[in-house]
């Protein structure tokens, strides 16, 4: 249902984030529980997306051509914080590049992993096999996301030369983190894991609360606190 801006601003709603002017904004009214939520859905530009295709460039070589296929399959939204873009028992259907902001994936209330800038996210599991995930993914921020869906990454690969190599590099990437991950779970000390965990998200150490710091570690945020004392003060 699409609204322009006169309408939404007449509405009475709880939760209201606007991005861009009209008439080059779609608005999008989404209801996540009883709270209403926009998510936008921004105009192409082709520009602002240079940052994909050079990090696309550095798993795989692109022509000009494949750049611009590339671009024509990718779409940039606006997640508002607190969103979720995937619910436990849903399928997977995208996989997601962020462009500005900060998410965790995580299983029950197990944090299993943070996604910020420059990197892509998706649970493969579920976007491979169009089966329910097993995670959720909730923006911790106001977010820019670039987004293809799952048909598209078929075209991906058809019309990119090494489109293929490209998506089996993402399997083989999120394979070894989630390697690392269970490794460092359970052979690890929770002192050794948090100097770990700041060696791999050193720049989000601040951007994240400390409560979802802790439940990646799988430890209390009371231990959290001794641990972050004990370090600091050496």
């Amino acid at each position: 249902m699409i609204f322009n801006i006169n309408t939404l601003k007449s509405r009475s709603i709880s939760r209201l984030l606007f991005y861009g002017e009209p008439p080059l904004a779609f608005y999008f009214l989404l209801k996540k529980s009883s709270t209403e939520i926009i998510v936008l859905l921004l105009p192409k530009n082709d520009k602002a997306m240079e940052i994909l295709i050079e990090i696309i460039k550095k798993y795989i070589p692109l022509t000009t051509k494949e750049e611009q296929i590339i671009l024509d399959l990718f779409t940039e939204i606006s997640v508002a914080k607190g969103t979720h873009i995937l619910q436990s028992g849903t399928i997977c259907k995208h996989l997601y590049f962020v462009k500005k902001g900060l998410f965790r994936q995580y299983i029950d209330d197990q944090t299993v992993h943070f996604s910020s800038e420059n990197s892509f996210m998706c649970d493969l599991v579920s976007l491979s096999t169009q089966t329910p995930s097993l995670k959720s993914f909730e923006a911790l921020e106001n977010s820019v996301l670039y987004k293809i869906p799952y048909t598209d990454l078929y075209n991906l690969c058809q019309k990119v030369q090494y489109g293929e190599r490209f998506n089996r590099l993402l399997v083989e990437e999120a394979f070894h983190k989630t390697i690392l991950y269970i490794y460092d779970l359970h052979k690890q000390t929770p002192t050794e894991r948090y100097k770990t965990f700041l060696q791999q998200f050193k720049e989000l150490n601040q951007r994240i609360p400390q409560y979802y710091i802790a439940s990646y570690l799988g430890i209390t945020p009371q231990s959290l606190s001794r641990i972050r004392s004990k370090i600091f003060s050496e």
